[in-house]
């Protein structure tokens, strides 16, 4: 009898992604990526795509093969509980609020960054992609913690993390370079839910910079005091005396 430990392993994470996500559209289909050489690198990897449903308002695009085990032997020990991480442990993830196409080409080449690199890409992570939003280039993407649901899923083979990441403007990320480690990252992915840009990719939305609640938002999603408002003040009656 023929080991079919690999499409045992992709069925069981295609069937992981849909009980999160619902059917993906178009029923059955996966989408292959441009660069021929992935049937080499890591055969059967390819992209799902999950329309919009009355509980999530955006268009989801994953990838689907990262998490895919190297080996029977990992496939084995992943199943057995041995292994915590199911191939490289992660899928990468993003979101639009319409259909889009780009979606696909931009996590092919990240995806392509994450095998031949030996940095992992994790949340709070900043990946420069200076053409990526339209109307501010030197953008980047943000691998966000908190995408919106949950990004732990478990598999056949063992477990894997959605890795989701938003598009920001480049003022947005040098706002977040000038503090130390990840905080700017922790600080702005706060600030992308409270002005209302969350998970999602929007190629065309204006930078939030230029936005007059930008600064307050910023301060309160660092713990800071109120900043204290400028000008003339009145002075008190009792200080005519």
């Amino acid at each position: 009898m023929a080991d079919t430990w690999y499409e045992d392993s992709m069925q069981s994470r295609e069937d992981a992604l849909i009980g999160r996500f619902g059917p993906f559209s178009p029923a059955g289909r996966v989408f292959k990526p441009q660069d021929a050489s992935w049937d080499i690198k890591l055969p059967g990897f390819a992209f799902l795509r999950f329309p919009l449903t009355d509980t999530r308002a955006f268009w989801l695009y994953v990838t689907h093969g990262l998490a895919q085990p190297l080996n029977a032997q990992d496939f084995k020990e992943g199943k057995a509980g041995g292994l915590s991480d199911s191939g490289f442990g992660v899928e990468f993830a993003l979101a639009t609020s319409v259909e889009e196409a780009w979606p696909f080409r931009m996590l092919e080449a990240l995806s392509s960054y994450a095998v031949s690199s030996s940095k992992p890409v994790l949340p709070y992570h900043r990946i420069p992609s200076g053409d990526l939003l339209e109307n501010a280039p030197g953008g980047h993407l943000l691998a966000l913690e908190a995408p919106g649901y949950a990004t732990a899923v478990d598999t056949l083979s063992g477990k894997f993390h959605i890795v989701h990441l938003v598009g920001i403007t480049g003022a947005e990320a040098e706002r977040a370079k000038q503090l130390e480690g990840v905080e700017g990252s922790k600080i702005l992915e706060c600030v992308l839910h409270r002005l209302g840009v969350g998970c999602i990719t929007d190629r065309r939305r204006t930078c939030l910079t230029q936005l007059s609640e930008f600064d307050s938002t910023w301060r309160a999603c660092a713990g800071e005091p109120p900043e204290e408002p400028t000008g003339d003040r009145k002075k008190p009656f009792w200080s005519i005396w």
